[in-house]
C-alpha cells in the first residue's frame, strides 16, 4: 500500500515505468512477471486499454501452451498404451513416467506403471525358472550322451517338476523305450547264446 501511495504519487512516470518494465520481461518471454506489471500498471491507470491487451494476449499464450501440452500428453499415453499392448514394457515405462513429468496428478499413468512393475517382475520370475529349467535339460542331455539313461530320466523329471515341457516328456518315454528295447535285446541275446551253447554240444556228442 505504501508503495502503491508512492507510485500514485507521480502517476504517469510510473506507468510508463512499470509498462516499459512488463514490455521487456514480456519480450524475454517472462510472462508471469510482465502479468505482474501490467496489473501493476492497471492498477494506477485502470482505463488504460494497452495494459489489458497485453494481460489478454498472456492468457492466450497460456492458452495456446496448456493446449499443446494437452496434445503432447495425448499423444504419449498414445504411444505408452501401444508398448505397452506389444508388451515392450521398459519402453512403455519411460512414457508413462514422461506423461507423469507433464501432469503429476494424473492416476492413470501412474496405475498403468504399477501394472508394468507386475508384469516386468513376472518376466524375471520367469527368466529365473527358465534358465533352471534350462540347466537340469542341458545336465539330463549330458547323461543320455554317456548312456547314463536311469539318472537322465530323473533329470528330465526334475525338470518337469519346474516346467511342464512336452520335449521333457518326449525325452523320457525314448529312454525308456530304448531302455526296453536294451531288455528285449538282452533275453534274446541270452536266448541266442543258450541255443548255440546247446548246438556245440550236440555237434560234440555227434
Amino acid at each position: 500500500d505504501e508503495q502503491l501511495c508512492e507510485k500514485m504519487a507521480n502517476l504517469e512516470a510510473n506507468y510508463k515505468t512499470s509498462i516499459k518494465a512488463a514490455d521487456s520481461l514480456f519480450n524475454i518471454e517472462e510472462f508471469d512477471k510482465a502479468s505482474g506489471e501490467y496489473n501493476l500498471a492497471l492498477t494506477l491507470k485502470p482505463n488504460e486499454t494497452y495494459p489489458k491487451t497485453k494481460l489478454e494476449e498472456i492468457d492466450g499464450i497460456y492458452a495456446q501452451r496448456r493446449a499443446k501440452m494437452e496434445e503432447q500428453y495425448a499423444s504419449i499415453i498414445a504411444n505408452a498404451d501401444n508398448l505397452f499392448e506389444e508388451k515392450k514394457f521398459n519402453e512403455s515405462q519411460e512414457k508413462y513416467n514422461l506423461a507423469l513429468s507433464i501432469r503429476p496428478d494424473d492416476q492413470y499413468p501412474k496405475d498403468r506403471l504399477v501394472e508394468i512393475e507386475t508384469q516386468l517382475n513376472l518376466i524375471a520370475e520367469q527368466q529365473r525358472i527358465d534358465e533352471k529349467f534350462n540347466m537340469i535339460m542341458a545336465a539330463a542331455s549330458s547323461l543320455v550322451d554317456n548312456k547314463q539313461y536311469p539318472e537322465a530320466i530323473a533329470k528330465y523329471k526334475e525338470a518337469l517338476l519346474i516346467k511342464q515341457d512336452e520335449f521333457a516328456f518326449q525325452r523320457i518315454n525314448e529312454i525308456e523305450n530304448v531302455i526296453a528295447n536294451a531288455e528285449k535285446q538282452k533275453e534274446i541275446d541270452a536266448k541266442y547264446e543258450t541255443e548255440i551253447n546247446l548246438a556245440r554240444r550236440l555237434l560234440e556228442e555227434q
